[in-house]
C-alpha cells in the first residue's frame, strides 16, 4: 500500500464497501454487460466524476470530510448512515447524467447548464426509483444540505450574492425548511422561472436553451469558476478529469457476484468500517 492509500479512511479500503460502490454504480446507471460502468476510488481535484470514455465513476476516498451536525441538516444521521447516503447520492447523481444528460456545453454556458441539469436529473432519478426502500430524494437532500453547510459563509450572506450564485444554489434553498431567503437583485423575478422550468424540462437539450437564456439575461461572458456540479460532483466527457487523478487507483472488485442481486438491499447498521448491505435497502 502506498503512503497515499494508507492515508485513506478505513471504509474506502474495505472490500465490502468497494463492492457496494460497484453495486450502486451498476444499479443506478442501469447499464450491464458490455455497457456496464466501472467504479474506482482516486485522489483528484473533486469529489466525484463520470468519465464516459473510460465508462468509469471516480470517487475521492476523502469524499465525506468532517461531518458536523448543523441546524441546516434536515436529518440527524450517524456517520455511517451519512456515508451510505453520500455514496448513494453521488453515484445516483452521476448515473443520472449518464442516463439523461447530453454532453456538457463549453464555457460559462456549460456551468449554468450543469447547475440546472443537476436538479433535473436528480428528480428523474428519484422518480425512477420512487418504489425503492431507500429514498433517493433523501440522499439528494443530504448532499444539498452538506453543500449549504460547506458554503456556510456565503449562505449567510445569500441575499447579497450575485444571481449566478443563485442559479447554482436555488435548488438547495427553494424548499429548505429553515432557510427562507431571496436575492436582492430584481432580475430574479425573470431568472427564477427559467431556473425552475429547467428542472422539469423534457430533455437535456432544452436545458441548454434555458441556460443560454440565463447567460444572456445575466450578461455572463466569462467562466464563473463554479463547481462542475452543485452537488460537489461532476459529469465530464473529458479524459483529462481521469488523467488529473493521482495514483493509486482502487478498483471496486466484482468478486464474481451478480451486481443486480443486491439491488434491493441497504447498508445495515454498525461502524462505517463494517460491511454495507446492497444497493437499495434491507439486510444482506
Amino acid at each position: 500500500m502506498t503512503p497515499a492509500a494508507a492515508a485513506w479512511p478505513l471504509w474506502a479500503t474495505h472490500p465490502h464497501w468497494r463492492l457496494f460502490l460497484l453495486q450502486l454504480t451498476t444499479y443506478y446507471t442501469n447499464r450491464t454487460g458490455e455497457h456496464r460502468w466501472n467504479a474506482a476510488f482516486r485522489e483528484f481535484d473533486g469529489v466525484a466524476c463520470m468519465v464516459p470514455s473510460a465508462r468509469t465513476l471516480y470517487l475521492h476516498p476523502q469524499l465525506m470530510g468532517p461531518l458536523h451536525p448543523h441546524a441546516w441538516h434536515r436529518h440527524s444521521l450517524s456517520r455511517r448512515d451519512a456515508l451510505d447516503l453520500t455514496l448513494r447520492g453521488l453515484v445516483a447523481h452521476e448515473s443520472g447524467h449518464v442516463r439523461f444528460s447530453c454532453a456538457i456545453p463549453d464555457g460559462v454556458l456549460g456551468e449554468v447548464w450543469n447547475a440546472l441539469e443537476d436538479e433535473r436529473i436528480e428528480r428523474l432519478m428519484a422518480r425512477a426509483h420512487r418504489f425503492a426502500q431507500v429514498n433517493l430524494a433523501r440522499a439528494f437532500d443530504h448532499l444539498g444540505d452538506q453543500q449549504l453547510v460547506s458554503a456556510h459563509a456565503a449562505v449567510q450572506r445569500a441575499a447579497e450574492q450575485p444571481l449566478a450564485w443563485w442559479v447554482l444554489y436555488w435548488r438547495f434553498l427553494h424548499d429548505h425548511p429553515t432557510l427562507n431567503v431571496r436575492p436582492a437583485d430584481p432580475r430574479w423575478t425573470e431568472a427564477r422561472p427559467l431556473v425552475e422550468a429547467a428542472w422539469t424540462a423534457p430533455d437535456s437539450e432544452t436545458v441548454v436553451a434555458i441556460a443560454q437564456a440565463l447567460v444572456d439575461l445575466l450578461g455572463l461572458t466569462e467562466p464563473l469558476g463554479l463547481p462542475v456540479s452543485a452537488s460537489g460532483a461532476g459529469s465530464e466527457d473529458r479524459e483529462e478529469s481521469a488523467d488529473r487523478a493521482a495514483r493509486p487507483e482502487r478498483q471496486a472488485s466484482d468478486s464474481g457476484q451478480d451486481q443486480g442481486q443486491a439491488a434491493d438491499q441497504g447498508p445495515g447498521h454498525g461502524p462505517e468500517d463494517t460491511p454495507p448491505g446492497g444497493a437499495d435497502g434491507g439486510p444482506n
